[in-house]
């Protein structure tokens, strides 16, 4: 019996564990939020909590012996905030050292003998040494992840009352124990109802708000829309909080769940922010696009004319010699991408392109249609639009093969046409087909900005690892602002148009000399440096500072900063060591985050010259760092200055100012 009993248990095991695999649905994107991520929000969102502790009040009371006014806290402080991540769905929250100031607050005590005696004076007190344990816990309420109730156990500490007479003399100094006892009751409350049913609310409601925003129905256009709603729970590991979306695009008009099915995707980086999107993705969207007929191309005019089949068909050429010739492109099947680490590739099958005379009058003549299967590699890249992040992708062809569907001009040598098919291919449909490809967003909260975005191609997989920043502020890279640009230099254009100037150097024979902006890549750091572009010993030449030296690449291994609007060179002061609207120029690694490098340019007395570079905060300073004769020089706040955009541009106005005659962008 105890064998049967196993092995029945065994078959049962089995088959839930098959059913458990069938059933189970891979995401089709994923965003990951890393702990050093949630580090940063607990750090921007712990300013707010704390003034909003500010503001609780204790009402006034009256008693039959005593009353005091409304109890206000004059200050609140923290020693240590600490996230623990606790697999599989919850945050825990450690707050450690909550400190608490009580502002002066007026009160009088009395008692009726005969008459009515009172005192009167202001108290103030302090708590310390309070404790509290917060569990956040993550659901999915329709598609959105949910946290429903946040519990708080608070361990208090202790709490010390002071006190003021207004008069030197008072009788009736036995009415303040009975005062301090209620007011001590009250801020015992303040601390172990008040404050916790604050945090929990706001912490609620503010991380609601925020996660709700990675995962939503994002409207693309009146053909598609991309639904991000959650396949389950978020899942909470030891070191990440992981959001698993539907990933699915949908036709608005007519929404149904798609047949394809997603395939799992690897592991995320470790970076503040993760985002990867699997094929499936991509699949959907040529699903949605195929069906409604978005993929067709329809009477497209060629650069070609029936000069081409002067030979192969001399009739055509004949009948209407130097005529144009236009295309047409059906797509009968939904294109389908794969990705592989480092390639992504999308295969067309089934693709109608018909080959059409354009008469005089615009009268057209069918000569032949071809059934077209084609490989393509997918070309990806990440964009900044109006603080949203995007995945943008192109297609180019790899190979293809066609045949003959119909002809109006007899049998077609298909190997003699090989040519010609590649050149409407390559010429002309796959570069019109890329002008209409669709921005992917990335799931983004308001407010928070990607710094330094690094797209990859993985095993199943679109990857965009990157830090992260919260809050608004105008500070801002390059290519968030119209009209600058990061320029590759190259042999012919050493010194692209409207490259900006960042300093001067005088020669031997006493002639002036500009440093350009340029940057360069220091690939064993994985850091790229903003520093000094310059013509010497007959090459144009970047260079750098880093780790105490110079570093030079020659052209064309470096990138010159170019600009059609006017910027500002604004000095650092300790106020303000770095000022609004900075320019970022480069970035540099730091335990699991990036940090931005900002362009910056400082007198070097030793040679007379003014040189750009690059602006950090390490070892807790502001440095402006250079190169120049093989080593590297730094001076701090406020011997320096910071490149500067104005903040109406980087709102999105395209005005431009005149460029000087030699194409040089002129600093205000």
């Amino acid at each position: 019996r105890a064998s049967v009993y196993s092995c029945t248990m065994i078959r049962f095991l089995l088959v839930a564990l098959l059913c458990v695999c069938a059933y189970a649905e891979n995401p089709g994107a994923v965003v990951t939020i890393d702990e050093t991520g949630l580090v940063k929000a607990k750090d921007f969102f712990l300013p707010k909590i704390i003034s909003e502790l500010r503001k609780i009040t204790i009402p006034g009371e009256k008693g039959h012996d005593f009353e005091f006014g409304d109890i206000k806290i004059d200050s609140v402080g923290v020693e240590s905030v600490d996230l623990i991540l606790a697999p599989p769905d919850k945050l825990n929250v450690k707050i450690t050292g909550l400190e608490i100031s009580i502002a002066h607050t007026y009160f009088k005590i009395f008692k009726k003998i005969i008459i009515t005696l009172h005192c009167s004076g202001h108290f103030w007190a302090s708590i310390s040494g309070t404790n509290i344990d917060l569990v956040i816990p993550f659901t999915d309420v329709k598609g959105k992840p949910h946290i429903p109730d946040i519990t708080a156990n608070v361990h208090f500490g202790n709490v010390h009352i002071d006190h003021k007479m207004d008069h030197l003399f008072c009788k009736i100094l036995d009415k303040l124990a009975s005062l301090f006892v209620n007011i001590n009751k009250k801020l015992e409350e303040l601390v172990k109802k008040k404050v916790p049913e604050l945090l929990t609310t706001t912490l609620k409601k503010d991380a609601n708000k925020a996660l709700e925003k990675l995962a939503t129905v994002v409207k693309i256009d009146k053909w598609a829309e991309l639904d991000y709603e959650l396949t389950g729970n978020p899942v909470v590991s030891s070191t990440a909080l992981s959001l698993l979306s539907r990933g699915q695009f949908l036709n608005p008009n007519s929404p149904k769940p798609s047949k394809l099915v997603p395939p799992k995707m690897p592991a995320p980086p470790r970076r503040d922010a993760v985002f990867q999107m699997s094929p499936y993705v991509l699949n959907t969207a040529s699903q949605v696009f195929t069906e409604q007929g978005r993929l067709d191309v329809r009477n497209k005019s060629l650069p070609i004319t029936t000069s081409v089949f002067k030979l192969l068909f001399p009739k055509v050429y004949k009948d209407c010699p130097n005529c144009p010739l236009s295309v047409s492109l059906g797509v009968r099947k939904a294109p389908l991408a794969n990705f592989k680490p480092h390639d992504g590739q999308l295969t067309a099958d089934e693709a109608d392109m018909e080959l059409n005379v354009v008469h005089p009058g615009g009268k057209l003549q069918g000569l032949f249609t071809l059934e077209v299967n084609a490989s393509m590699a997918l070309n990806f890249s990440v964009k900044a639009q109006q603080g949203v992040a995007f995945v943008s992708a192109t297609i180019s062809l790899k190979q293809f093969t066609a045949a003959e569907v119909n002809s109006t001009i007899g049998h077609l040598p298909i190997k003699s046409l090989t040519a010609l098919i590649d050149k409407v291919l390559t010429g002309t449909l796959i570069p019109y087909i890329n002008s209409f490809l669709i921005n992917i967003p990335v799931p983004s909260i308001p407010d928070v900005k990607l710094l330094n975005p690094i797209l990859s191609v993985e095993q199943n997989a679109v990857v965009v690892a990157s830090d992260i920043k919260f809050g608004v502020d105008e500070t801002y890279t390059a290519e968030d602002i119209p009209g600058l640009k990061w320029v590759n230099a190259t042999h012919g254009q050493p010194v692209p148009t409207n490259s900006v100037v960042g300093g001067e150097w005088i020669s031997k024979d006493g002639k002036k000399h500009d440093y350009y902006i340029c940057r360069g890549a220091e690939k064993k750091k994985h850091e790229v440096v903003p520093g000094k572009a310059g013509y010497y010993k007959a090459i144009w030449t970047c260079c750098w500072a880093d780790g105490a030296y110079e570093h030079c690449e020659d052209i064309p291994h470096y990138q010159m900063l170019t600009s059609t609007v006017p910027l500002k060179w604004v000095q650092g002061t300790v106020g303000q060591p770095l000022p609004t609207g900075a320019v970022v120029g480069g970035h540099f690694p730091e335990k699991h985050s990036s940090h931005p490098y900002y362009v910056c340019r400082a007198h070097d007395h030793k040679r007379n010259q003014t040189v750009p570079g690059k602006l950090g905060y390490y070892y807790a300073l502001w440095s402006c760092c250079w190169s120049n004769g093989g080593a590297e020089k730094c001076l701090y706040v406020p011997d320096y200055e910071v490149l500067t955009a104005p903040s109406s541009y980087h709102l999105g106005s395209t005005s431009v100012t005149g460029e000087g005659s030699n194409g040089k962008i002129t600093l205000l």
